[in-house]
């Protein structure tokens, strides 16, 4: 990416007769790519040129993965640093996974359509890993650049298989993924545009404060500002580049992170920082460079105007039900820019994301950042294209009219209604943009049009309200690019960056309808209804529209449309609708009606004479399943006083018609004025927020059979209202399955636990909750259990099944389950079905075990993976570790020399029950705890408690707990909280306490699911309160504590004080059932080696070991400095030895060899006749000599490093020496030959090349 476009280019993109998006030819893509490509090269080389002079760092790669690289440099020759912004929660939280393969939207997508194949690319900051298990074979990679954890990572949220369910990708079956370096990233997108329908950009320019690692730095200009890094919320060249490639390639919608700089604030005052990553400026910080900004902290490319900007909020797990659902990140970027528009537009997943990683092929990493947001939404998109080329063969939806559906169906989040500058337009839910299309497409409630606006030439579109939902219309453009400021002239700079203004409105009559706007002066403030002069988007809400009614659509623009027209897409749902028939008396004497009273409704005619009433303006609300009093109260406008039949009509279901079955609901047979009442039934299952109309008819009459919902009658008065379905007062809704879950390990006890939400205005009790859980056709348990509680209205709770079933490795389970519960309004929500896929059993770890002496054995584990677990056993059938790690070592020898290696745990700890220890009690403990000891990061997954009494008990899991030294009190780091509402299991409740045990009580199952995340010391601290109890058991005899599995997870003690013996108390925990975060292997047998100890031997004038490697030599006992090669050469008498250090740690030592120093003569080679031929040596060589003497004679050949690479001994010779010798297998380098007879030693170099 560059930042200085040059003006050719801009004029390239922008004059001439280009009509509004005009697809061009691919020839012409290509010469706008090559001339960028030209500007980048340039802009990037005067960079590396400055970097030279100045000392910046050209890349750096975090510990985290992040990539820094340095792009370009700005107008003003300061450094511009492109940066990377460090996967079923992500898919259930943009309910993609309702679009997968047994989603409830039944349309099976996956990205493996070949209409989309091939156009889905992403830009970043290296290569992912291609053979990782989860890509393999579906990676492109066009340029040659470095491999990246980060790039992985991103590609595995866009496209991974789901090897690992919980990192499957957004678009896990797409056929190819195009991966580019981020280098050249403007000229290869303006090339590969228009063949691309989405692409995802994880990365951008880095302003204000950023840590890499090691540093901190800030980006900016000081020269500009000193209050205000100048790129945050600024329209740049870059910005300006990525329009222009947006507006000319209309099918092609730019993915892009928001960023992540709100929450880097920078080091401390008076702390040294970076000027611009420039390790020659560093600088001490003053306060008048504030933190980084929280509103408008969204910089440089992100502001651009046609792509869409993703923040990230955290995963909601088990989906969207509020607005309240949807917290944001601690690190996203906010809006507005500069001018004010609306920035990020949608959110995402970002949080603790688990995707692909490249530290091996089956390796995953848990990140968190606006990267991990922005592919959460690409290959959602992804998807929701491949679904309108089903529709459409051969045809996609143009960038803006895909961006206008996210939008505008983007679930609402924050506090208040509309977009606002910190969420943007909300929760991308592409669940229900696939549900516009397909209503669109059956021309149901809701449609997709692309049309193009000429200037100063109005489009107009007339709509009927069908009540399905409310009115909403979204407006978006391509917008041309525009020239940016000066980065002198950017900070605070509100100059609107829109270039054609396109205004939407909605009109009913004399009432208009305007879209959304927000107010950049006062970020935090509320969205409210005015003109929007600045956003290429725009979206209307008509809360108030009545069904069956006409309204006007108008799309119209301020001042001239540059280059003449504008192409605009335009969704609008909640239409459809039928005009309502008339009705109405054809006198305007006689019955009339005087008041209603219904649902909300309390409205007294003041109008006499009337033989029809509108009164849509007021608006009764029900629920389903209601029985709701209606009162009318009939009256004259004669005095006369005849008999009358009133009926009552709802359209339920909102066709325009009250002719459908149970449409009529309530008839009065009236023998003249007066009040009169009657109850309405209402329907179960309304759809909530729907509306529709309510017609009164009273008719002065005794034939009831006359009285019809439409046409003329003589005496009588209609009446119409609005009515509006709401969420009902009882409704109770299964909102997921918590355990298991995708991916989950085997397990022989598995428990089922499930979410359950109270939509309702009432609290919730006495209801079941039913489960099946099924292979294929074969029913593995049926569960049944009822809730204890009552749920308060809003209130959500987990329900444990306390029956476990088994669960087999690589096999698919169903899971159907369901409340049941007799007030319950609506049932549509009562029953959720998944299917989850249990991980596969992992492959048998390999290593190797050295038995080191007589008591130690080193162990390692071969091709190890940093996310597993390495457990070590001394039988097949041991329960225990010995050890744990993947090089560790042991004091445990077993008798066959044979070890057993395991990657992955499931055990369970503590008492099965409280009968174990026989004698106990109920207590509301406060702060009491139990300590524990995890010998790896694992998860406490469930435990049995008993609880005397209801009300609410709060766990602490602890680190650091510091105990007083009298007992008395202690300190602790909490790492995890979790809170329960409980209920008795106790069939009869203490009364007061402490309260005695009773043997009727048999607890109850919880869900702890408690991460420890590494091993050491840890607490689990128990608080009650709301007047409930919880059991432990007391005056036990003997020693209980430690207790567990060693090696794994022991429990320690309690926080009964020593002089009251711990050892005599158990404290809650029962039956703890404790996993790491793999899943079990089969176990390996592997037969340890026993390092044999080295030995010594004179070789000539040295002495050589043994051992090739690790080696270090010792004399009478000091090491020797730097002699760590296989031989020396003493130059003095004494005791020698060596000791060897193997590759897994094992060190052995040889017996003292005594050498006794004799001087040797170095004699001139040529004396003897010493040849080497050829020299240089390729495969062979021949050493030739005469040896005029007898005796003794030792050939010797060393390396560089003086490791002896080949020897030979003649007792007995004399004459000519002429023999042939291999290189083959000699690395390429210099290598001295040694001859030595007697006390005389001839060296030759020989040089080894291949």
């Amino acid at each position: 990416m560059f930042k200085k476009l040059h003006l050719a280019i801009i004029l390239m993109l922008s004059v001439g007769n280009i009509l509004a998006q005009n697809i061009r030819s691919p020839q012409e893509y290509q010469k706008l790519s090559d001339a960028i490509r030209i500007s980048e090269n340039n802009n990037l080389q005067r960079a590396l040129q400055l970097a030279k002079q100045e000392g910046w760092f050209i890349k750096r790669v975090t510990p985290t993965g992040k990539v820094i690289a340095l792009a370009g440099v700005d107008e003003k020759g300061n450094p511009l640093y492109l940066s990377t912004f460090n996967n079923t929660t992500a898919a259930a939280t943009t309910n993609t996974n309702q679009l997968w393969p047994g989603g409830s939207s039944n349309l099976n997508l996956s990205g493996s359509s070949n209409g989309v194949a091939g156009k889905l690319a992403m830009w970043d900051g290296g290569t992912p890993l291609t053979n990782h298990v989860e890509l393999i074979g579906r990676i492109v990679n066009p340029d040659s650049a470095a491999l990246s954890d980060h790039a992985t990572h991103v590609a595995g949220t866009l496209i991974a298989t789901g090897i690992n369910p919980i990192a499957k990708g957004m678009a896990f079956n797409a056929q190819k993924l195009i991966a580019y370096d981020f280098s050249n990233d403007q000229s290869e997108m303006m090339a590969a545009s228009p063949n691309l329908l989405v692409s995802n950009h994880s990365y951008g320019f880095l302003a204000g404060w950023n840590y890499d690692g090691t540093n901190w730095s800030w980006y900016g200009d000081t020269t500009i500002s000193t209050s205000k890094s100048y790129g945050f919320g600024y329209y740049d060249q870059s910005a300006q580049m990525f329009d222009s490639i947006a507006y000319n390639a209309p099918y092609y919608l730019i993915s892009m992170s928001a960023g992540n700089s709100r929450n880097s604030n920078g080091p401390a005052v008076g702390s040294k920082y970076l000027y611009n990553g420039n390790s020659n400026k560093s600088i001490y910080r003053t306060a008048s460079i504030p933190n980084n900004p929280d509103y408008g902290s969204i910089a440089y490319t992100q502001d651009a105007k046609n792509i869409l900007a993703v923040g990230a909020v955290n995963g909601i797990p088990l989906g969207y039900n509020y607005p309240s659902d949807v917290v944001m990140s601690s690190f996203s970027a906010w809006g507005p820019t500069s001018d004010g528009r609306i920035k990020p537009d949608v959110v995402a997943d970002g949080v603790n994301v688990t995707s692909s990683w490249s530290t091996s092929t089956t390796a995953y990493q848990t990140e968190s950042g606006t990267s991990m947001a922005a592919p959460n939404a690409t290959g959602s998109l992804y998807l929701v294209q491949e679904y309108y080329n089903k529709l459409h063969p051969g045809n996609f939806m143009r960038s803006a009219t895909l961006k206008a559906l996210a939008i505008h169906t983007a679930n609402q989040a924050g506090t208040a209604p509309g977009p606002g500058y910190q969420f943007g337009w909300g929760l991308l839910n592409v669940l229900k943009a696939s549900s516009v299309i397909t209503s669109s497409y059956n021309q149901v409630s809701d449609t997709i049009l692309e049309k193009t606006l000429s200037n100063a030439v109005p489009y107009t579109m007339n709509v009927v309200a069908s009540g399905k939902g409310p009115l909403v219309a979204t407006l978006s453009w391509l917008d041309p690019p525009i020239a940016p400021l000066s980065p002198s002239n950017s900070v605070n700079n509100t100059t609107p960056r829109l270039v054609n203004d396109l205004d939407m409105r909605i009109s009913n009559g004399s009432n208009v309808y305007k879209p959304w706007v927000l107010n950049p002066t006062i970020p935090s403030a509320p969205a409210t209804k005015g003109d929007n002069y600045l956003d290429n988007v725009e979206k209307i809400n008509v809360d108030s529209a009545v069904p069956g009614q006409l309204y006007t659509i108008s799309i119209t623009n301020k001042g001239n449309l540059q280059r003449g027209s504008q192409a605009f897409s335009l969704i609008v749902s909640g239409i459809g609708g039928t005009a309502y028939c008339s009705s109405g008396a054809t006198n305007n004497t006689g019955t009339r009606i005087d008041s209603v009273a219904f649902a909300g409704i309390t409205n007294k005619n003041t109008t006499t004479n009337t033989t029809y009433s509108n009164f849509t303006n007021i608006t009764g609300k029900i629920q389903s399943n209601q029985i709701l009093p209606f009162s009318i109260l009939l009256n004259s406008s004669d005095a006369t006083n005849n008999p009358k039949v009133v009926k009552v009509y709802i359209d339920y279901n909102s066709n325009g018609s009250f002719s459908d079955p149970g449409e009529q609901v309530a008839t009065i047979v009236a023998t003249g004025n007066g009040t009169y009442t009657t109850n309405i039934i209402t329907p179960g299952n309304l759809p909530v927020n729907n509306l529709t109309l309510m017609r009164i008819v009273a008719v002065e009459t005794t034939d009831s059979s006359t009285v019809q919902p439409c046409g003329n009658y003589g005496y009588g008065e209609t009446q119409d209202y609005r009515i509006q379905f709401i969420a009902p007062a009882n409704n109770l809704t299964l909102a997921g399955i918590v355990t298991p879950t995708a991916g989950a390990c085997a397990a022989n006890n598995q428990y089922l636990t499930v979410q359950i939400l109270n939509k309702g205005t009432v609290s919730a009790s006495n209801f079941t909750l039913n489960a099946t859980v099924s292979n294929g056709a074969t029913v593995i348990a049926n569960l049944s259990g009822l809730y204890p509680l009552t749920l308060a209205a809003g209130g959500t709770d987990t329900y444990v099944f306390q029956t476990p079933f088994s669960t087999i490795a690589g096999t698919s389970y169903t899971i159907h389950a369901t409340i049941v519960y007799a007030a319950d309004q609506d049932t549509t929500d009562n029953t959720k079905t998944v299917t989850i896929a249990i991980a596969n059993a992992p492959a048998a770890p390999v290593g190797t075990a050295t038995i080191c002496g007589t008591n130690t054995a080193y162990l390692k584990a071969s091709n190890a993976n940093s996310n597993s677990t390495y457990l070590w056993y001394s039988s097949d059938t041991a329960t225990s570790p010995i050890a744990v790690g993947a090089n560790t070592s042991t004091s445990t020898v077993p008798s066959n020399n044979t070890y057993y290696l395991q990657t992955g745990s499931k055990v369970t700890v503590g008492p099965a029950n409280k009968t174990v220890y026989g004698t106990g009690g109920y207590n509301a403990f406060a702060g009491n705890y139990v300590t524990f000891h995890a010998y790896a990061p694992l998860t406490i997954e469930t435990a049995r408690m008993y609880i005397g009494n209801a009300g609410n008990i709060q766990i602490t899991l602890a680190s650091n707990l510091t105990v007083s030294a009298d007992g008395s009190s202690y300190t602790y780091s909490p790492v995890q909280v979790i809170n329960f509402n409980v209920a008795a299991t106790n069939p009869t409740p203490p009364a007061t306490l402490p309260g005695s045990d009773n043997p009727a009580d048999s607890g109850a199952i919880f869900n702890l699911n408690l991460q420890v995340p590494a091993a050491g010391d840890y607490a689990l601290i128990m608080q009650c309160s709301n007047g409930a109890s919880i059991f432990r058991n007391s005056g036990i005899s003997g020693t209980i504590y430690p207790m567990g599995v060693n090696g794994l997870f022991m429990i320690t003690g309690n926080s009964v004080p020593a002089a009251s013996n711990p050892q005599s108390y158990y404290y809650f925990f029962y039956n703890v059932r404790v996993s790491t975060s793999d899943c079990t292997s089969p176990r390996t047998a592997i037969v340890a080696s026993s390092v044999a100890a080295p030995t010594v031997t004179q070789v000539g004038d040295s002495l050589m070991s043994s051992s090739n490697n690790g080696n270090q030599w010792y004399f009478n006992n000091n090491p020797i400095t730097g002699a760590t090669t296989r031989s020396i050469k003493p130059s003095q008498s004494g005791g020698y030895a060596v000791i060897v250090t193997d590759s897994s740690g094992c060190q052995r030592g040889s017996n003292t060899f005594n050498y006794v120093f004799t001087a040797i003569q170095n004699v001139n080679p040529s004396t003897i006749g010493l040849q080497v031929t050829p020299n240089p040596a390729n495969s062979n060589f021949s050493i030739r000599f005469i040896m005029n003497t007898l005796g003794p004679v030792n050939i010797a050949l060393f390396n560089e490093a003086g490791q002896l690479m080949m020897n030979e001994q003649y007792s007995n010779y004399s004459g000519i020496f002429n023999k042939q010798y291999s290189s083959a297998s000699f690395a390429p380098g210099t290598y001295i030959l040694q001859i030595k007879q007697k006390d005389k030693v001839y060296n030759q170099k020989i040089l080894v090349v291949h």
